[in-house]
């Protein structure tokens, strides 16, 4: 959250990837007004004001579900839905799982039966063996999220990969789960960030 909070504004676009089997895409308007004058606002209204702000950023995210094994959904349309809804200058804000992380932190399905937890080098598998075996989320390379981009009027503010907070590993092992993450994050500063968790990238609408 360190990260993202500086690009988010009090204004913001949400669009988070259901990975369900209803596939849709919500888009979550989050209004920061003093609660006084929200209430005194129709949701249209707002709305309306939130489009016209030239700050205003979309978070694209995505959120698979553990308990589902139907097609992941592109985020495609959600890129292009706020490439076209935010006005030049606003940000989409796009993080999304990294392929050279080395486990499957979403779990795995084998033999029609899923598996919960982290497991090792299952992204490292050829695509098809991969997307078999995790069909219930996506990974990505940069060139992956490159393309979602083609051919729209952007321009790339931050482009990096970044490792986990590991708040379950601090309260597991204490002290050795701080060194732990402070090492893997020092790792964000060295092309070993290609490992990283997750991708991060900040793209502006031109």
């Amino acid at each position: 959250m360190r990260r993202i909070a500086p690009w988010i504004p009090s204004y913001v676009f949400r669009l988070s990837i259901s990975m369900k089997r209803s596939a849709k895409v919500r888009l979550i308007l989050r209004n920061q007004e003093p609660s006084g004058s929200a209430r005194s606002k129709t949701s249209a209204e707002r709305r309306s004001n939130a489009l016209s702000l030239s700050a205003t950023t979309v978070a694209v995210r995505g959120v698979p579900s553990s308990s589902d094994s139907s097609p992941k959904q592109s985020p495609g349309p959600s890129v292009r839905t706020g490439a076209r809804v935010i006005k030049p200058g606003g940000r989409i804000v796009l993080f999304v799982p990294n392929r050279g992380y080395p486990f499957e932190t979403h779990g795995i399905y084998w033999q029609r039966k899923y598996y919960f937890g982290n497991k090792l080098f299952v992204n490292y598998l050829p695509r098809a063996w991969r997307d078999k075996l995790a069909p219930h989320v996506r990974v990505y390379i940069k060139r992956d999220l490159e393309k979602l981009f083609d051919g729209l009027p952007v321009k790339f503010i931050e482009q990096t990969i970044i490792f986990g907070a590991y708040d379950n590993l601090i309260v597991r092992f204490g002290t050795f789960g701080k060194l732990l993450r402070g090492m893997l994050q020092f790792l964000e500063r060295t092309p070993l960030k290609g490992l990283g968790l997750s991708h991060f990238w900040v793209v502006q609408k031109i």
